[in-house]
């Protein structure tokens, strides 16, 4: 989680935000954003939130939401 961290402390605020309304809204269960924006890529789950994308992986047991990275779209897939 410390990369995540790092990544959003990058961003500006208002893409900062959007990442963590996108990734709680995912986490609340919002249909729009768990069907629509989230694919898997590899082992790791990408959320799409603009011009970002989240990567992140689910714990079932704690019932939570890893982000593990957060990167812009022309870098995400390199």
């Amino acid at each position: 989680m410390p990369r995540a961290i790092k990544d959003l402390s990058k961003l500006s605020k208002p893409d900062r935000q959007l990442c963590r309304d996108r990734a709680r809204r995912y986490a609340d269960g919002d249909a729009e954003v768990a069907y629509g924006n989230v694919k898997r890529i590899g082992n790791e789950l990408r959320l799409r939130a603009g011009d970002w994308r989240l990567f992140f992986e689910l714990d079932r047991k704690k019932e939570t939401v890893v982000i593990l990275r957060v990167e812009n779209r022309k870098d995400a897939y390199r």
